[in-house]
């Protein structure tokens, strides 16, 4: 349904003069529709020029109405052009974007600007974009570039079309458990090959395992990963992330390793195997590992309560699997799998003995 001018708060001319003044067109489109600008831009309906360009696939409905803001954010950052929204997370915004000359679409984050004045958060988002751009693997959000334009600190990676775990199982209900070991096991590859290029993600969760529409999951948001080589550069340069000297817990509570809870700088290799069997329970049973009402009590429950079993919580899940998971979680790293490559081959164990067949999850399941 069309909406009338007052919707976009500012007057056809002044719309239009920010069209020109954006860099969103070219020379030559600005050339083509230069009547159009000129003619609607003497009019008073603004929502008309907007939904004319909108339809004639020069601006999106999002940059139209970036443009009609206050004060509107910028639309283009160096090559890069915005055209969506695609998610948010801790640290900033996610936008579909493209690359003007390449043509390519791109994933473009950007930074919370109240952040930009934080430098820990500077170098946590520096160590984002180092961290992703050593790492080139199947089952990882590949990083393209990085920059700063306008002040705005933004990182480009592949643009994923899927949805991510968190978002399935939430639209779709739990995942056959196929399926969700299948998803588990593309997620560890990706882990795998990143630990052994000196990078813990510290930050794995559903809502950080895309899956595409050929079935394959990419690990994504490096924002908490930990360059193994930096440790003890970083350590004597930065203060220790913990819940009692600043109140914040790095990565989300529900999938969070009980080590990593008490001392960011203690998450290993096996505080990602911790949170891949959080994961595995909520693609499973639909539920965190511990539905608790406060962050003091989930805690609690990652250190000391019993692990439920999953077969008692899932449907179908054999007890060979189970064992896999009590491992995964085991309160104390020593009790967890030492590598994710001794997951994975438990994991494909499992497979093999019940005839779960790995890739194009849906269609075997």
């Amino acid at each position: 349904m069309s909406r009338t001018s007052e919707h976009l708060g500012i007057p056809a001319a002044q719309l239009a003069q920010r069209i020109r003044r954006s860099g969103l067109l070219s020379a030559a489109q600005l050339d083509a529709f230069a009547d159009l600008l000129q003619h609607n831009g003497e009019g008073d309906d603004s929502q008309a020029l907007a939904d004319k360009l909108v339809s004639l696939g020069l601006l999106t409905r999002y940059q139209a109405e970036t443009l009609a803001q206050p004060e509107p954010a910028p639309l283009v950052l160096n090559d890069y052009v915005v055209l969506d929204p695609v998610g948010q997370g801790g640290m900033g915004r996610v936008f579909k974007a493209k690359h003007r000359r390449l043509e390519r679409t791109v994933a473009l984050k950007v930074l919370r600007a109240e952040l930009t004045r934080d430098e820990q958060a500077l170098r946590r988002f520096e160590r984002e974009f180092q961290a992703s751009g050593k790492l080139s693997h199947r089952h990882i959000v590949m990083a393209h570039d990085a920059g700063e334009a306008h002040g705005v600190h933004y990182l480009i990676t592949e643009f994923v079309a899927g949805r991510d775990l968190q978002r399935l199982v939430q639209e779709d209900g739990p995942l056959p458990v196929p399926v969700a070991v299948d998803y588990l096991l593309q997620a560890a590859s990706g882990l795998e090959y990143a630990h052994a290029n000196g990078v813990v993600h510290r930050d794995v969760k559903p809502s950080n395992l895309l899956v595409d529409e050929w079935e394959t999951v990419k690990v994504l948001d490096l924002g908490l990963a930990r360059i193994v080589d930096m440790v003890e550069q970083e350590d004597r340069a930065a203060p220790h992330f913990t819940l009692s000297s600043t109140g914040q817990v790095l990565g989300t509570l529900d999938y969070l390793s009980p080590e990593q809870a008490s001392d960011s700088r203690r998450a290993d290799e096996r505080s990602d195997i911790y949170s891949l069997g959080c994961t595995l329970y909520f693609l499973i049973t639909g539920s965190p590992l511990y539905r608790r009402d406060s962050i003091e009590a989930k805690l609690k429950a990652h250190r000391e309560e019993p692990i439920p079993a999953l077969g008692q919580v899932g449907r179908g899940v054999p007890e060979d699997l189970d064992k896999v998971f009590q491992k995964m979680v085991a309160k104390r790293p020593s009790g967890r799998y030492p590598s994710v490559r001794d997951l994975i081959v438990d994991l494909r164990a499992c497979c093999d003995r019940h005839g779960w067949v790995q890739g194009n999850s849906r269609m075997n399941a």
